[in-house]
């Protein structure tokens, strides 16, 4: 029996079409892996036949409840036709409502189990399509509904369809270059969208009065500062005027002093 993380591996290479995809080593990955998944081709020499009238059936809306992926993908064997159909009733279940969908998955266990069923034998390949069918009604009778996300980018070409893990609560897109477009989108619809705000002739004529009254005070703060710095520079050469020594002024205080100290006291003539 396939384990969990399989069957969400599983669906996902099947939801996002790597049986289809461009590259041949994806669609060749996906059939080595997942073949078995799916019932053998029929023997006999009709078999062709046989897949061609199913085919035809898929265009009846009466006999199918969803044919898409036929339609766009254009299977052209017996496998391609199995995996198309499957492919059709994930994208039904995926983005449908939580009964709607445990309804899509009860459908697809009953035509898994009478689809070419011979006695009360039950094949590998009907086992693990059972497991598939038993991850899906786990993951909408949980309320893990929430989990099975499309990516929200509208241009996506990468893994459209995936699972949400619990460590990643707030995801939105398939992958991070995902994520990056659509904001680069969301910002350039942004620019496109932003238009000049028109403004009446009594808002201009206050942005203009504001701008006047704005320059008219830078002019008065300039001339304050130059005002200020003149008086500044004024005040110190006062003051280097009234500290500057005379050459040759101090020796002759100085002479003066000692000779006064030397000369005798002067009697009183009173």
């Amino acid at each position: 029996m396939p384990t969990a993380n399989q069957c969400k591996d599983f669906v996902e290479c099947v939801l996002n079409g790597d049986y289809k995809d461009s590259a041949a080593a994806i669609r060749n990955r996906f059939a080595r892996l997942y073949r078995d998944w799916f019932p053998p081709e029929p023997d006999g020499p009709n078999k062709d036949e046989y897949v061609r009238v199913m085919l035809l059936t898929s265009e009846v809306p009466q006999l199918k409840w969803c044919s898409d992926s036929i339609q766009q993908d254009h299977p052209q064997n017996f496998f391609e036709w199995r995996v198309a159909e499957l492919r059709d009733r994930l994208r039904f279940i995926w983005v449908a409502d939580r009964e709607a969908a445990r309804h899509g998955v009860r459908m697809l266990v009953a035509e898994t189990l009478d689809f070419w069923r011979e006695g009360d034998r039950i094949e590998p390949w009907r086992e693990r399509q059972f497991a598939v069918c038993d991850w899906l009604e786990k993951w909408l009778t949980a309320r893990k509904g929430s989990r099975l996300l499309v990516c929200k980018n509208p241009e996506c070409e990468e893994r459209r369809y995936f699972v949400r893990e619990s460590n990643e609560p707030n995801k939105k897109y398939c992958s991070s270059p995902c994520a990056a477009m659509v904001e680069e989108l969301k910002r350039l619809a942004r620019r496109k969208q932003r238009q000049r705000r028109v403004l009446s002739a009594s808002a201009l004529a206050a942005i203009r009065k504001g701008q006047q009254q704005r320059r008219e005070r830078e002019r008065m703060s300039a001339r304050k500062k130059v005002t200020q710095r003149n008086e500044m520079a004024k005040s110190e050469d006062v003051d280097k005027a009234r500290t500057h020594i005379i050459p040759g002024h101090s020796k002759r205080r100085k002479r003066r002093k000692s000779l006064t100290e030397r000369s005798p006291a002067r009697p009183d003539r009173s």
